[in-house]
């Protein structure tokens, strides 16, 4: 057993020898050879980086603009390589090109404290980074990054995810941004996700897109393979802060600040399904507009069996509220503080209407709601918060410590939003410069305006 372990960390460190630190610099120049490069001799363009770092490398890039005038495709670059900020320089990469900047063909690729500048990104079917398109990148990561989109015509984001060759994306600790939320599509986003397995949307704040994040279509049925959306600031989006077609997601501790939730629109599992069945939706803070669990058309039974507990809901619960003849939904409903009506199948009810509706019928149903409560949530910021510690509940509020275990209903706002940080340590993303710093509960964080 012992020669085998000395074995093992023999080829570990063997691999971990190739592995090399590499640095670029608007400074630099790109005739540096590989074994040259270092502090002193970076190179100059990120085309030149992808196409030369190797397996395990890290490239660390100096502050300035790095702009990208021609779509780069990574095909045939290396794998498992990772890009990001040389100490606590302000990096961005930006680009001219309206479709997309880099297509993104290889696997475990980490872009970590680097700022996107996709402006000009505004055709359909766009990214600064397209996923997918042509082959394998499984395991793509966004972080600590603020990014900007710019008003597409359809299917666009900062991210574009095609498929499930874009499994495995991760975006966390990201502020994103849109150039106003009038214009383009709705199907234009944040993030925009088509079919991918096990995508962790996490810590982000989304604002001023037409859709924050956008599932297009139902991921495969696979349990625990639908994606994770939690802790993150969705806010003043023209259409809705998420827009999901998914299936066995999990969208917990979310606030949804002026901008609707609309789940089982936008394409599915085969001609006329819309899946966004089997989700979870807990301790969201809906405020300012509606939620929509939402039927595609005529009898289509639409977003089926979903878990929705533990929310505030401000604007009107949807359950599917406009076709008539559907399959029951089988919603699963309880511990959710609404602030407005209920509507399901083009019938409105008051709670006290809608928990005898579904006593009545109750083996369609997956919960009761009968421990939910209407009221008015009264927020520490007031009737409209400016920031996400703004969206705690009072002690006087509707849903405070309403829960079996003395939480609140709706989000911890303590864990929402980028550039949480723990109070103790002092650490700090470095990222985001000119905000506001605030305490609330032992927890620090920046604050979204």
């Amino acid at each position: 057993m012992g020669k085998f372990i000395l074995a093992l960390l023999c080829v570990l460190l063997a691999n971990s020898a190739y592995a090399k630190d590499l640095y670029v610099s608007t400074t630099g120049a790109d005739s540096v050879s590989y074994a040259a490069n270092d502090v002193n001799n970076p190179w100059l363009t990120i085309e030149h980086t992808w196409g030369n770092a190797l397996p395990g490398d890290t490239a660390y890039y100096k502050t300035g603009t790095y702009t990208i005038t021609a779509p780069y495709s990574s095909t045939g670059d290396a794998s498992n390589v990772y890009h990001t900020n040389f100490e606590d320089d302000v990096v961005t990469w930006s680009t001219n090109q309206t479709r997309e900047a880099i297509q993104v063909n290889v696997d475990n690729i980490t872009i970590d404290g680097i700022n996107i500048n996709a402006g000009t990104i505004n055709t359909a079917e766009s990214g600064y980074f397209r996923l997918g398109q042509t082959g394998s990148s499984t395991h793509f990561t966004l972080n600590d990054s603020v990014a900007t989109i710019g008003s597409c015509s359809d299917n666009c984001g900062v991210i574009h995810a095609k498929t499930q060759a874009a499994n495995y994306l991760t975006v966390t600790n990201c502020k994103i941004t849109g150039q106003g939320n009038t214009s383009g599509s709705a199907n234009s986003a944040g993030i925009w996700v088509d079919y991918a397995l096990y995508v962790t949307i996490e810590n982000n704040e989304f604002s001023n897109t037409q859709t924050g994040v956008l599932y297009k279509h139902a991921n495969e049925r696979i349990v625990d393979s639908g994606p994770v959306i939690k802790n993150n600031y969705f806010k003043g989006h023209g259409y809705a802060g998420l827009m999901t077609a998914s299936s066995y997601s999990k969208i917990s501790n979310n606030i949804f600040d002026s901008c609707e939730i609309v789940t089982g629109l936008n394409g599915g599992e085969g001609a006329g399904g819309t899946g966004s069945d089997f989700n979870v939706w807990e301790h969201n803070t809906f405020a300012h507009g509606d939620f929509r669990l939402s039927t595609a058309s005529g009898t289509d039974p639409g977003a089926t069996y979903n878990t929705v507990t533990n929310n505030i809901i401000v604007g009107r619960a949807r359950y599917h509220p406009w076709s008539t003849g559907y399959v029951v939904a089988h919603v699963a409903p309880d511990y959710n503080l609404y602030g407005d009506t209920i509507q399901e199948n083009s019938v409105t009810y008051s709670l006290a209407e809608w928990q005898t509706h579904i006593l009545a019928n109750l083996s369609n149903y997956g919960d009761d709601d009968s421990n939910s409560i209407v009221g008015s949530p009264t927020f520490l910021g007031g009737a409209n918060p400016t920031t996400i510690a703004g969206f705690a509940l009072t002690a006087a509020s509707d849903g405070y410590k309403a829960l079996p275990d003395d939480s609140d209903i709706g989000a911890d706002v303590r864990m929402v939003g980028v550039n949480i940080v723990d109070a103790g340590s002092g650490k700090a993303y470095t990222g985001v410069s000119g905000k506001m710093w605030t305490t609330l509960g032992g927890r620090v964080y920046i604050s979204s305006d």
